[in-house]
């Protein structure tokens, strides 16, 4: 069997743990408004993990949160977008 040769850093892997600036650069909001997110639980399936002690988040959880956000069509709405009564 040959042997396996060592990933270079010049080698592309996609990280699955992100910390609170990369998390924010993959939602394309800013770190403040991924900090208070997380500090009101204003989506609780945003919610980092320890890893070393450090605040990470799970690119997997993020994309499955972006994937359930509206598309923007006015005729769609989802249980967080209700209209205030008039």
């Amino acid at each position: 069997m040959p042997k396996q040769e060592a990933i270079k850093r010049s080698d592309h892997i996609a990280p699955r743990l992100l910390s609170y600036e990369d998390a924010a650069r993959f939602l394309a909001i800013s770190t403040k408004t991924l900090r208070n997110w997380v500090s009101l639980s204003r989506f609780p399936e945003i919610k980092p993990k320890k890893l070393g002690g450090k605040p990470v988040f799970d690119r997997l959880v993020l994309e499955r949160f972006v994937d359930s956000l509206p598309t923007g069509d006015s005729n769609e709405r989802s249980s967080r977008q209700r209209r205030a009564p008039r």
